[in-house]
Formats: C-alpha cells, structure tokens, sequence
C-alpha cells in the first residue's frame, strides 16, 4: 500500500499547479488502507513522525520537506456528520493554501464542502492482504 501510495505521490506532485490546495479523497471501507496509504504518501513527502489515524482528533497536520507542498493534512471525516463540523474547525483555510496538500477518508461524509476537481483513490478488500486501488486525476 505505502508503494503505491509513492508512486501515486510522484505522479501528483508533478502535476500541481493548484491556486488551492489539493485533496486526495480516500475512499473505501474500514481496513480497506487508507491510513496507510496515507502513511506512504506523507513519508515520500519527508514528512516526519508517526503517521496514525486522526479518527478521534479528525484532523492531523504534518510537515513537509519535499515536494511542492508544506504541509500535509490527513483528516478522517468518519466521526462527522455534515462538512459544517469541518468547516467549523478551519477547513475553509486549509483548503485555500496552495502549499497545503489533504488527504480525506471518508469523503463522502462531507461532499457538500469539497471543492469539484479533487483526486480520487478507491480501495477495496479483495481477499486476505489483497487490494484494489482505483486512482481518479479527475
């Protein structure tokens, strides 16, 4: 998963030009890998610490220092119920920083507040530790 996720990380990383930041919605059922394909994205950024789940903190903010972006967000939308309890933690500037990239599972949660163009990753258990990663440069 984390390899996949460094590759997808290359293949972005050239092609941002944002005016904002980009999001990554990561989508697919509990265990499927999300986490840990955002483990393997943050750390091929140079991102530092211990990447875990922001299930209960919602939002988790890492540094970067490679890339063309400074920081990266992971953020679990699970726990909410509609976009305006993200938005009521500062997404709105979050999401206007060109140097900031974010990473979302469960995006659905919040549709009504994502901006239309963002990337797309879907994951699905195929079976023992197989996956199936589906990535969308929409």
């Amino acid at each position: 998963m984390e390899k996949a996720a460094r590759k997808y990380t290359e293949e972005i990383s050239r092609k941002s030009e944002a005016r904002q930041a980009t999001i990554v919605a990561l989508k697919g059922e509990l265990g499927a890998g999300k986490t840990n394909f955002t483990r393997g994205f943050i750390k091929k950024l140079g991102g530092r610490g211990r990447v875990t789940s922001p299930t209960f903190v919602i939002i988790k903010k890492y540094e970067l220092c490679r890339g063309p972006w400074k920081r990266a967000y992971h953020i679990d939308a699970y726990r909410l119920k509609s976009g305006k309890e993200l938005a009521a933690l500062g997404f709105g500037e979050i999401k206007k920083n060109p140097e900031n990239v974010i990473l979302i599972e469960w995006p659905e949660k919040i549709k009504e507040i994502l901006p239309r163009g963002i990337k797309r990753v879907g994951f699905r258990h195929l079976g023992g530790a197989r996956r199936e990663i589906k990535f969308s440069f929409i």
